[in-house]
């Protein structure tokens, strides 16, 4: 399953570059590298956007829908 995350090419997605496993007694992960997205990901936005009780137009997330929509494909 990372293998195929690696080869996505999406103007609306991260690009993924490489994972690994970091397996420990009591816990494992997976640690990816992607790459810098400067402004954040959607949920810091969503969540300071909540925090400091700031609203969306419908403009706004009629565009964030499209474009995730368009990376589903």
């Amino acid at each position: 399953m990372f293998q195929n995350l690696m080869v996505v090419e999406h103007p609306n997605v991260v690009k993924f570059h490489k994972y690994w496993l970091d397996v420990k007694e009591t816990s494992a992960r997976v640690v990816f590298i992607t790459e810098y997205v400067s402004s954040g990901s959607l949920r810091q936005f969503l969540k300071k956007t909540k925090k400091n009780r700031k609203t969306m137009n419908a403009k706004a997330w009629k565009r964030w829908c499209t474009q995730i929509l368009s990376a589903l494909r």
